[in-house]
């Protein structure tokens, strides 16, 4: 999946994670480089996940990923204060194309997660 083009786009450019990456050429570091020819690709099994580091705590009001048409059956996006514990802020069906999120008020992490 990429990450998305919302104004401002807090994931450009940030640190981030992953369970896997299926190859170099779709490695994490391709949902924040804003390029849309790039892309994260996992292993493919349950329980992937990708998570950036914002840099700093933020209100969130929304996430937006980007879907190839190999997605997730569902997957649920996280937020945390630590990188550690992680606190479910929606659960999701997935679907292909850019799926734009709202998330519950008072929102609030300086990381994000999505958990497949």
């Amino acid at each position: 999946w990429a990450a998305a083009a919302v104004s401002p786009d807090l994931a450009l450019h940030c640190n981030v994670g992953a369970s896997t990456s299926k190859s170099p050429d779709r490695a994490a570091s391709h949902v924040v480089d804003g390029d849309p020819n790039t892309r994260w690709t996992s292993a493919y099994s349950d329980n992937q996940w990708l998570s950036i580091d914002l840099g700093q705590a933020h209100s969130l009001s929304h996430i937006a990923v980007r879907w190839e048409a190999a997605c997730a059956e569902a997957y649920r996006l996280q937020g945390s204060a630590d990188g550690a514990v992680w606190q479910t802020l929606v659960s999701e069906r997935g679907r292909e194309g850019w799926v734009l999120t709202a998330l519950p008020p008072g929102s609030h992490a300086r990381w994000v997660r999505v958990l497949c």
